[in-house]
């Protein structure tokens, strides 16, 4: 509020960036018609390595009693669980830190069985994926519309030793043919969640459960009103801050 903080790369001269910042910010001024005060500082940074100082704040994250997120340079501790899921987030979402994503891990927990079929809607990193197969799934399809994701997805399989009951591919539900599913996760947002319902309950079975997260509680109504014109049960809600996960059956 009332702030504004820019970062230049490379060697610039500071008074000749301050005179080109203050002239540009008293034209905006003017052409705006506003009345503010402008008052500039600026610090030089010291050259660091913001990818060292990045993973040094990631830690191991329980997901559960039996399951662990880590990042594959962390050391595994010493009384470690049952599953462990080594992830290198890059540039994709789910690195475990987010409450969707534990949540969602927590009904995979829950759902879950031997030989099961998963279908991921929305890779990020692949830890739901990654997830599905350590407790117990016989393959997964993931998809993501991002292409670095489903690279990074990948590469992450690979690292857990699942990559041969994993295919992932970038692009969206329609490239998903006639097969039906066990079990489907969306950790996604809520217009997506509402624009692939119908098609993400076309490819379960009666009895198939479909678990949705990437929802804030305000938004509780509008999905529930979506499951039921989709043909799915709400079976139960989890909640943490401010963020909801959907455990659904098709009817």
């Amino acid at each position: 509020e009332g702030r504004l903080i820019a970062c230049f790369s490379g060697a610039l001269d500071a008074t000749e960036l301050a005179d080109a910042l203050l002239s540009y910010m008293h034209e905006l001024r003017d052409v705006l018609d506003l009345d503010f005060d402008i008052v500039l500082g600026i610090e030089s940074m010291p050259l660091r390595d913001w990818t060292a100082e990045w993973k040094k704040s990631l830690k191991p994250i329980w997901v559960s009693d039996n399951v662990l997120i880590k990042p594959t340079w962390v050391p595994t501790p010493e009384k470690a669980p049952e599953h462990i899921i080594e992830i290198d987030p890059e540039m994709a979402f789910g690195s475990g830190e987010h409450s969707t994503t534990r949540m969602t891990l927590q009904l995979l927990e829950k759902n879950v069985r031997s030989g099961m079929s998963v279908l991921d809607v929305g890779v990020g990193t692949g830890v739901l994926s990654i997830g599905a197969l350590k407790l117990g799934a016989a393959k997964v399809i993931a998809l993501d519309v991002d292409p670095l994701a489903s690279h990074t997805a990948r590469r992450n399989a690979q690292k857990n030793n699942v990559a041969s009951c994993f295919h992932v591919f970038t692009g969206t539900l329609d490239a998903v043919g006639r097969v039906f599913f066990d079990l489907i996760a969306a950790n996604v947002n809520r217009g997506q969640i509402v624009r692939m319902l119908p098609r993400m309950s076309e490819l379960l079975p009666i009895g198939g459960r479909c678990l949705l997260s990437g929802i804030l509680d305000v938004e509780e109504r509008i999905i529930r009103e979506s499951c039921n014109e989709a043909g799915l049960a709400v079976l139960s809600v989890r909640r943490e801050q401010e963020w909801l996960a959907f455990e659904t059956e098709k009817k």
